[in-house]
């Protein structure tokens, strides 16, 4: 985690300073070192929760989203009164903030000497990776929610929007409800739905919503409907990368967590790259819209197999 927070300082620093396009590569790469330290990060605050998994994922959920809402209102204003490297100056101000208090955690639990003789080389870890069906079906589905979230939210519906014509305010606009909304998501599933439902049927339902949301961008013809799909679509695809982790790892033991996080990592990463490859291919040699259905027959597949596949909280935990 230190090293993470490092890592941040170090590149906001650089390219707060630079102007040589390699250099600006570099520090711009390290960040991306830094912001993979979110397993370290998580796994160390799951070991703090062990007892409750769930509600630990879920305040994670929430700082990290509220964290992004605040870095990109305030630095987007930072950057637009004074310039870019006053923006890169207040991160590296916040990375520093961060590293003291890292130094502040408290260190994990040893392991015992049991623990420590059960140590695994890597390539037994990723076979024990590979037999987990809890993390190999969440880790598939986070990977299908963020294909679906970045040939959708995070991708194509600004672009459908400039298209019908709205201006790059309204856009700007549509973009943060869909991060707001992200708040209200945590809240709302873990002060309330987790209350009356299964873990596995939150996420079955996320799913076919932000299916059905997907299936109704070509319909939209006016900022409010889009504004309406946005704000949805943010709270779905939060609830289920959020809790798509949790069905995950929550139960791997605290030693093996953050393998079982890095590995949940590349997988859902997987989506990221893969879903906006797709789209764009269709996008250009048929439409957007119709880029939006094949999305959305995606979805639909993935929820039809969430309910074959995906195990039950009971289930994961045997």
């Amino acid at each position: 985690v230190i090293a993470g927070m490092t890592f941040a300082l170090i590149s906001a620093l650089g390219l707060m300073f630079t102007h040589e396009i390699r250099l600006i590569f570099i520090f711009r790469a390290m960040g991306g070192v830094a912001a993979a330290f979110w397993v370290q990060i998580s796994a160390l605050y799951m070991n703090y929760n062990a007892d409750n998994s769930t509600t630990a994922v879920g305040h994670l959920g929430f700082v990290n989203s509220a964290g992004i809402i605040a870095a990109t209102f305030i630095g987007g204003q930072i950057i637009a009164r004074f310039g870019y490297p006053q923006g890169f100056g207040l991160g590296a101000v916040f990375a520093a903030i961060g590293l003291l208090l890292c130094l502040l955690l408290p260190e994990d639990q040893a392991p015992s000497k049991e623990e420590a003789e059960a140590g695994l080389p890597v390539l037994e870890g990723l076979k024990l990776s590979l037999s987990d069906k809890g993390l190999i079906w969440g880790s598939f589905f986070a990977a299908v929610t963020q294909f679906l979230s970045y040939s959708g939210a995070q991708g194509f519906v600004p672009q459908y929007a400039a298209n019908l014509g709205l201006s790059a305010s309204q856009i700007s606009i549509m973009v943060t409800i869909n991060k707001a909304a992200s708040l209200l998501a945590i809240v709302l599933v873990s002060q309330v739905l987790l209350r009356y439902f299964r873990l596995k049927q939150i996420l079955t339902v996320s799913m076919l919503i932000n299916t059905l949301l997907l299936f109704s961008i070509p319909l939209a013809r006016n900022y409010l409907t889009l504004l309406i799909i946005m704000f949805f679509l943010g709270i779905v695809s939060t609830t289920q990368m959020t809790y798509f982790m949790d069905a995950a790892t929550s139960h791997i033991p605290s030693k093996r967590r953050a393998t079982g996080l890095g590995f949940f990592q590349a997988v859902y990463g997987i989506g990221m790259v893969v879903g906006p490859t797709v789209t764009g291919a269709v996008a250009d040699l048929c439409s957007l819209s119709q880029a939006f259905l094949v999305t959305a027959f995606v979805g639909l597949a993935a929820v039809v197999l969430m309910i074959w596949k995906l195990p039950d909280r009971g289930a994961i935990r045997k």
